[in-house]
């Protein structure tokens, strides 16, 4: 709150700065008579600053630099005379200290961004099924599966690669009833056909922390939760517990702004997903987009 306020203040403080000191047209032709490069340079400076203003406003940050430069470098070449009458009709300064302050906002609102989402409760499991050990992904597998209606297992695992490249690499989790594995071991069933066996599956994606190829360093084997698809309803525990806390059965399936969770600021953009099938509205993907 305190954050807000403070940025509320600087932007009234750049508002009511910015209307004490912008030229009127009795200002333009005098300047012009001094030098009309200059008054370009001056308009195209007050529009910078004015549309900094109205970006501020929204809290967006994507200012642009009012370029000092060339206003100066034109100043420069003036005689002391016309410099001193220069000055006594523009304040460069005042220019100068709005877009200081002007920084000064958008920092702070970056800074709350920040906050906002240093606040979210679930941030620190985010940050975790982002960066997993292999043993760590089964842990949240078993997680997943403990939310559910009925009593699913772990068949088995497999690493799909793509030859010898280290990108692009899942790690699969083939899931079916507890009761239908201890049946699958026991009939000795081909491991091979475990993709059409299994009832769904969950994937994540492999990468390596620290890989530099170039230096031939391979860095530490690590996972990030990549994909799931079943039910609706037996995946929706998991959504609501670690994704949207304050979801319904019913209004994620009404509202599609609970089907997505972001989080975003100056650093980092982590999307996740979770949304119907299009040909059967029962089976639903949860699905991690970046």
């Amino acid at each position: 709150m305190k954050r807000i306020i403070t940025i509320l203040m600087l932007l009234v403080c750049v508002i009511t700065n910015a209307q004490q000191f912008r030229i009127n047209e009795k200002q333009r032709k005098e300047i012009v008579k001094l030098d009309k490069s200059s008054l370009i340079y001056i308009l195209l400076i007050e529009g910078t600053l004015n549309s900094n203003t109205k970006l501020l406003e929204e809290k967006n940050t994507s200012l642009s630099d009012p370029l000092f430069g060339m206003l100066n470098n034109t100043i420069d070449k003036l005689s002391d005379k016309d410099k001193k009458k220069f000055e006594s009709i523009v304040c460069v300064s005042c220019y100068e200290k709005e877009w200081k302050i002007q920084q000064d906002i958008k920092q702070s609102i970056l800074d709350a961004k920040e906050l906002e989402i240093n606040d979210i409760p679930n941030l620190d499991y985010i940050k975790y099924i982002r960066n997993l050990s292999k043993e760590g992904t089964e842990d949240v597998v078993k997680e997943m599966l403990s939310l559910m209606r009925e009593d699913y297992g772990i068949l088995t695992s497999k690493l799909y690669t793509r030859g010898n490249d280290t990108e692009g690499a899942v790690l699969t989790y083939f899931i079916m009833k507890k009761s239908d594995i201890d049946k699958f071991v026991l009939e000795g069933k081909d491991l091979s056909k475990l993709a059409s066996s299994a009832l769904f599956t969950i994937d994540f994606k492999r990468w390596f922390e620290g890989e530099n190829k170039a230096l031939e360093i391979t860095g530490i084997e690590k996972y990030s939760f990549g994909k799931v698809t079943f039910n609706y309803l037996d995946l929706f525990p998991y959504w609501k517990k670690r994704f949207v806390l304050n979801a319904t059965e019913e209004n994620v399936v009404n509202d599609y702004r609970l089907q997505e969770f972001r989080i975003k600021n100056s650093t980092i953009h982590w999307l996740y997903k979770f949304n119907p099938n299009r040909d059967n509205k029962r089976i639903w993907t949860l699905k991690m987009f970046y």
